[in-house]
């Protein structure tokens, strides 16, 4: 018979393991940040892409580095971003030749690949995260 202290102790380390299982010492994750800067158009000449009235583009710089996963998919379709629990997908202006795209590509174990996706968000947007649509299936380890 196991005496219920120990029990506890065991159901406790157990969770605690799990709240963890993002930690860098994991032998997979991936290694990400970003950060964003508003405008209200993209590109240049005489057809920029202009927000909507109320709208800005919110221009997310995304690094990512592979950690011991054999391959990782990378895509601007594959990252959402979330305002006020509010999910918004990339905007064509994502594809615009003056942004510097996150590439369509697999990346393999110790890759680092970078880039920017494009979200039309309403003005005045401060805070926001971005998700990977199958998150589930990585470690992501924030840098910051």
């Amino acid at each position: 018979m196991i005496p219920e202290t120990v029990k506890s102790l065991g159901i406790a380390l157990l969770m605690f393991l799990i709240m963890c299982g993002s930690a860098v010492g994991d032998d997979k994750y991936i290694l990400w940040d970003y950060s964003s800067y508003t405008t209200d158009k993209i590109g240049f000449g005489n057809n920029p892409w202009q927000a909507k009235p109320g709208y800005v583009y919110m221009v997310v710089d995304i690094e990512l580095e592979n950690h011991g996963y054999s391959k990782f998919d990378v895509s601007p379709y594959n990252f959402d971003a979330y305002v006020n629990d509010v999910l918004y997908t990339c905007a064509h202006a994502t594809f615009d030749p003056s942004i510097d795209t996150l590439p369509i590509k697999t990346i393999q174990d110790g890759d680092v690949v970078s880039g920017k996706v494009v979200y039309e968000v309403p003005k005045g947007t401060r805070e926001y995260y971005i998700e990977y649509l199958i998150y589930w299936e990585y470690n992501f380890v924030r840098k910051s």
